[in-house]
């Protein structure tokens, strides 16, 4: 397999290409999550999520949703109203 640098062009929206040989080398596929790290002043590192991670977030992404009906603003007027009612009690 090939293992030399490879040159890839950036877009004006800010795109590039991973070339195929990495793809393929990499096991990556379309909608892997890639992460960036910039290294010194002139290079950058890139790490490859593995999609077993990416799997396990999706499976629990959502599960902490509030119950139907509940919400934030309902939340907010419990807890500030508890808080005029302690004030209240101690006088202040």
């Amino acid at each position: 397999m090939r293992n030399t640098p490879d040159t890839s062009v950036l877009s004006e929206r800010g795109q590039t290409q991973v070339p195929a040989w990495v793809r393929s080398r990499m096991g990556l596929v379309a909608g892997q999550k890639l992460v960036w790290e910039v290294v010194g002043d002139r290079d950058i590192r890139l790490h490859v999520v593995p999609a077993l991670a990416q799997e396990r977030r999706a499976r629990w992404r959502g599960i902490a949703k509030p119950r139907l009906g509940s919400s934030t603003d309902k939340a907010m007027a419990t807890l500030r109203s508890n808080d005029k009612k302690t004030k209240k009690a101690l006088g202040l």
